[in-house]
């Protein structure tokens, strides 16, 4: 499964964002950021997510401009 969270963020600055992830539990969910290709060219970031087991697992995703600038989206994925 995959999320494209390029829109998701926004810097008011117009600065280049910069994105981590993390599972609260990688023996169910792994996570990572990757590049995203859309249909028109440009080029985005996505989320790509392997479920290995069952069970419930916070996601962390947060998005730094590297001035200080820091936003956090949490979402759970439950099975």
């Amino acid at each position: 499964m995959y999320m494209v969270i390029t829109d998701w963020f926004i810097d008011d600055d117009g600065d280049r964002l910069f994105y981590t992830i993390e599972s609260s539990n990688p023996g169910v969910v792994e996570v990572e950021i990757a590049p995203y290709l859309h249909l028109n060219g440009d080029i985005g970031t996505q989320v790509l997510v392997n479920r290995y087991t069952a069970g419930s697992v916070t996601i962390t995703l947060s998005a730094n401009d590297g001035k200080d600038g820091i936003s956090i989206f949490r979402f759970t994925i439950t099975d």
